[in-house]
């Protein structure tokens, strides 16, 4: 995992590259077009279902402190404050 920023509206991405599964995590960007890369796998997985768990599992951590700083405890609070996780 390679962490670069925090955001309170991010997106996790799963995706083939190279023979490989890999995740991202994205948010869009306040001031321009596209969105910003926040995370991302390194190395990838042998498969969707891995890259997709450690992607949750990433982007859960990194919202932890900021749901907690709101007073929010809990997966369904991800949803609630703004979190996508696309299927």
């Amino acid at each position: 995992m390679n962490t670069i920023d925090q955001s309170p509206q991010s997106t996790l991405h799963v995706f083939e590259q190279d023979g490989g599964w890999q995740w991202g995590i994205t948010c869009d960007r306040p001031n321009g077009v596209g969105v910003k890369v926040l995370d991302y796998s390194d190395p990838g997985f042998s498969s969707v279902k891995e890259a997709r768990a450690d992607g949750e599992r990433a982007l859960a951590a990194r919202m932890a402190p900021l749901l907690l700083e709101r007073g929010v405890n809990g997966v369904d609070a991800l949803f609630q404050n703004g979190i996508r996780v696309p299927k």
